[in-house]
């Protein structure tokens, strides 16, 4: 272009800026490859910062996961606890409901045999004022008369010895030292 003076002005214009566009192409080619390298850089620290956040979650997934576990296993036990008091809390009712039961039918057993004591001393107080008759209505010797005609009564029907002495007022000689005698 400086040789051939007024027609290579053109041709140096043309050289001028194809310098300045590879300039520029090269200033922009460096400027990309520094955004690039950024980009990477920073692509690269968000991939270690989301793979370490993953490796914690996981850490924490696998702790609750335990924990979880654990909570189970302790509830399913003490649900098996429950279920055995529940039984053993039942055996109980039944067998106080037995007691009860039993206690009900001994209570009315004894009332029962209270009502026959009473019927039983209300005879016996009868069959005192008939033997015994009161000294008011009837004379002393007619009352003796009637007491041993009693007295005679019952000891013709004694079939045991116990009864005969107790009859006769003669315990020295019972053999059984006071016991009662069944048969």
């Amino acid at each position: 272009a400086a040789r051939v003076n007024e027609a290579g002005a053109a041709f140096r214009v043309v050289a001028e800026e194809t310098k300045n566009l590879a300039f520029h192409a090269g200033s922009t080619s460096e400027h990309i490859r520094e955004t690039v390298l950024e980009l990477t850089e920073s692509l690269t620290g968000a991939a270690e910062h989301l793979t370490s956040r993953a490796e914690l979650d996981a850490e924490v997934t696998t702790r609750s996961e335990q924990a979880a576990m654990g909570s189970l296993t302790l509830l399913s036990q003490m649900h098996e606890q429950l279920t055995q008091g529940m039984r053993e809390t039942e055996q109980l009712s039944q067998s106080l409901n037995q007691d009860i039961s039993r206690s009900v039918m001994a209570m009315q057993f004894q009332d029962r045999v209270s009502q026959r004591l009473e019927h039983v001393m209300e005879t016996i107080s009868e069959v005192c004022d008939s033997v015994c008759p009161d000294e008011r209505f009837v004379s002393e010797s007619r009352r003796q008369e009637i007491v041993n005609e009693w007295a005679a009564l019952l000891s013709r029907k004694y079939t045991m010895a116990a009864e005969r002495n107790v009859h006769t007022a003669d315990v020295s000689e019972s053999s059984d030292g006071g016991d009662f005698e069944l048969f």
